[in-house]
């Protein structure tokens, strides 16, 4: 990764040009040293940006690998009206397959989406934004192109694709329970939005990208990173072994099956969420906090991060057997999250039943050579479980907590609760 050659203070790089092999490691080499990179964007506008600390490096991600460093506009207009002064701004790289959709490319879908009617406006609070976008090929005579030349399509050419886009803050920046709870709850509406609108799905549910933003004295969830997304008619088109995508602690526990052969469904996306919050709530006493020696004898949550897809698999199906034991671990801190993790989890736990017997019908009708005609089999979703895992159930479930109200933003949402609210006065 060194470059004796590079400039001691700055560089200036072709981020757009295809001969980038130099420049990479150029770049690298600036990110080590804190130095400076100058370059001109898509627009031709110069800019200039000073490199601070690396604040996150991906682990246990399948599908790419994602680094982000802090930066700082130091471009020579900054003190005569330059649109990034003053701007918290990260640059954000990571190595991704050179066939699939940049993250730009669905954000700007979404954005779009957004700006056509004020009853969407709301989404661009939980949305991260982007300032910037680059891309870097790897020369002909560098390893990857001679792996995809030896291996034709079975090998995923990759990209560094990169990105200078706001700054946000972590999970762990939060104060409060209530906090954390509307976090997660603007996020599963965020999410639910762009697979009915822009109809794109994550994919990636993780506690890294979930993030906070902070406007106007108000703190938003922000679902963040789209980089492994898809949109809605690709998900069938995709080859298996891409179908499983997202962070291991957190994928739906169907995707690590050995045997899985997708597709990636939106009820994959809610599964992982809820991991998400079981692992947040029994891994910190409080936001920022870490609990410092974190110990679960039977589901061992303090080795996730750890763990293979097969042994994942063997936990996260005792979490969702029916019969189970189990439990939300929660810290005191979070005491309040036990309603929403036992209740969704129930939800899980009938619609894996419920799948579990129509499979056996359908396997028993094969055996028979005849065709199955039972009302259950035919009317079955698996994309929701039988009805078990929907967004409204979903909604249901989180809109309150401690016995107080959240904010709710989608009107898609605000429908189901007064519904909700018509057949209580009807009871």
């Amino acid at each position: 990764m060194k470059n004796n050659k590079s400039p001691e203070k700055a560089a200036t790089l072709p981020l757009h040009t295809a001969d980038i092999q130099h420049s990479l490691i150029q770049l690298f080499e600036l990110i080590h040293r804190s130095h400076t990179l100058s370059f001109s964007n898509e627009d031709g506008v110069e800019r200039a940006v000073h490199f601070g600390r690396v604040i996150f490096r991906s682990h246990n991600t399948i599908g790419r690998g994602t680094m982000v460093i802090e930066v700082q506009c130091a471009c020579r207009s900054c003190g005569n009206g330059c649109d990034w002064k003053e701007k918290n701004l990260v640059m954000k790289l990571r190595f991704t397959s050179k066939t699939r959709a940049s993250e730009l490319n669905f954000l700007e879908e979404m954005e779009a989406i957004a700006k056509e009617h004020s009853m969407h406006r709301w989404v661009l609070n939980h949305l991260p934004k982007i300032y910037c976008s680059f891309y870097l090929h790897l020369r002909d005579d560098s390893p990857q192109p001679n792996l995809e030349r030896q291996f034709r399509d079975v090998y995923e050419m990759r990209v560094v694709r990169g990105t200078i886009q706001e700054r946000l803050e972590p999970l762990t920046s939060l104060e409060t329970a209530k906090e954390c709870a509307q976090v997660f709850y603007d996020v599963l509406q965020c999410h639910h939005w762009v697979w009915q609108h822009p109809k794109i799905l994550h994919r990636d549910i993780s506690q890294g990208n979930i993030m906070v933003r902070v406007k106007d004295g108000r703190k938003y969830g922000v679902l963040n990173d789209w980089d492994l997304a898809s949109w809605a008619d690709d998900l069938q088109k995709v080859a298996t072994s891409r179908y499983r995508t997202g962070t291991r602690p957190s994928m739906a526990h169907e995707q690590q099956a050995h045997r899985w052969e997708g597709p990636h469904q939106y009820r994959h996306d809610l599964e992982a969420l809820f991991y998400v919050m079981v692992l947040f709530t029994f891994l910190y006493s409080k936001p920022g906090k870490a609990v410092s020696k974190p110990v679960d004898e039977q589901f061992h949550y303090e080795k996730w991060h750890q763990f293979d897809d097969g042994t994942l698999y063997s936990k996260k199906c005792m979490i969702m057997a029916l019969n189970s034991p189990w439990e939300p671990p929660v810290t005191s801190f979070f005491i309040h999250f036990s309603d929403w993790l036992y209740d969704i989890k129930g939800c899980f736990c009938w619609g894996f039943n419920e799948q579990g017997i129509v499979m056996q019908t359908k396997r028993d009708a094969e055996q028979r050579g005849i065709q199955s005609r039972t009302q259950n089999v035919l009317s079955y979703k698996d994309d929701e479980l039988g009805g078990h895992i929907t967004y409204k159930k979903m909604v249901q479930i989180m809109h309150r907590f401690n016995e107080q109200e959240l904010h709710t933003y989608d009107g898609e949402a605000e429908q189901y609760l007064e519904s909700q609210e018509i057949d209580s006065e009807s009871d």
